[in-house]
């Protein structure tokens, strides 16, 4: 399970997480880089990113236990 807060507040290439990088309820804009983009297109790639690596790290951690 991955924690949604937050996730629309960063950006997920430069890592860059703000309150000011949500300009309004739709609209995102790093304040360090200045990619653009809607907030929820940015919040969900953040979501997956974060799941991606949850499950990479418990495939790992199986591996380790042998199984």
């Amino acid at each position: 399970m991955v924690d949604p807060r937050h996730t629309s507040q960063q950006y997920p290439r430069c890592g860059h997480a703000a309150r000011e990088n949500r300009r309004t309820q739709a609209d995102f804009q790093c304040a360090s880089c200045g990619y653009w983009h809607h907030a929820d297109v940015v919040g969900a790639k953040n979501v997956l990113t974060r799941g991606h690596r949850g499950v990479s790290r418990l495939s790992a951690d199986n591996t380790r236990r042998g199984g």
